[in-house]
């Protein structure tokens, strides 16, 4: 016998039979209709009963991930079969995010994303579904927005070893509407918030506030987004400085100036940092 066949023992010929389905495949409907047969003699009379798969349907919801109330229309997806081991069908989403597909065979499928929007980064992550008899699988498919980000070093314009923790930044668009403040940590670094590329393409990155010892760095700086990206800027702050005059004059005669002297300047630490020597004029 083959796969799928089932034969009677032999039985008398001079009556009519009556062939009835009493089980079938848990995945398969039950065929209630008997079916009649008159048999031959030295004949295997051959009949063939049907049985309809059982059935379910598909709701899917495309939505962005950060609010869910939007949908995305015009999403394209490819259903895969576990059962035949292919896809069986290419659908896209209408313009509310929204695909209902009707009339699947009851088990395993993959729903697998192949178009998205272009200001959306595409899900590659296959979405298992299971459909079930007589019910509507519900699947909610959310995309992300591509998003960008700004970096922002902050460093002594001397020696750009040393970073500054504790600057302060105002994060802006290109209207001038402040959408955050960001400041430095102990490595000198700061992170703005992830800003989708559709709505922002620049930001400005302003200083407003730095250390004590320190010239704050007032000319903002603009920055181009790029898509799933963290682009980085830097900014340099100056010491606050002055310079020391030294006038040597003679004791008796203040109008004396004295060409040639030398002084050495020192530090906390009585480091040498610089040797002066007057001039003509001093």
């Amino acid at each position: 016998m083959k796969i799928g066949e089932a034969i009677s023992t032999f039985l008398p010929i001079d009556d009519t039979y009556t062939v009835r389905e009493e089980k079938t495949l848990i995945n398969y409907l039950l065929n209630n209709n008997p079916v009649t047969v008159t048999l031959k003699q030295n004949e295997i009379t051959s009949i063939e009963i049907g049985n309809k798969h059982k059935e379910g349907n598909l709701q899917i919801y495309k939505v962005d991930k950060d609010n869910n109330k939007i949908g995305l229309g015009n999403i394209e997806f490819d259903l895969y079969s576990e059962e035949f081991k292919k896809v069986i069908g290419t659908y896209r989403t209408s313009v509310d995010g929204e695909l209902f597909i009707t009339n699947l065979r009851v088990g395993s499928y993959k729903l697998i994303e192949k178009i998205t929007n272009k200001w959306y980064n595409l899900n590659d992550e296959a979405t298992e579904i299971n459909i079930n008899w007589g019910k509507i699988t519900n699947t909610l498919v959310e995309n992300e927005l591509k998003k960008a980000q700004v970096k922002v070093i902050k460093r002594d314009f001397d020696n750009n070893e040393i970073t500054l923790e504790g600057v302060k930044f105002e994060v802006l668009d290109e209207a001038g509407n402040v959408l955050e403040t960001i400041i430095t940590d102990k490595n000198g670094e700061a992170f703005t918030s992830k800003y989708p590329v559709r709505d922002y393409e620049k930001l400005i990155i302003r200083e407003v506030e730095t250390l004590e010892d320190y010239v704050l760095q007032d000319i903002p700086q603009t920055i181009e987004l790029k898509a799933n990206e963290i682009t980085t800027v830097e900014f340099t702050n100056e010491l606050k400085k002055a310079q020391i005059r030294v006038i040597k004059i003679d004791k008796d005669n203040n109008e004396i100036k004295l060409q040639g002297v030398k002084f050495n300047i020192y530090d906390d630490d009585n480091k040498l940092i610089q040797t002066l020597v007057t001039d003509k004029n001093r």
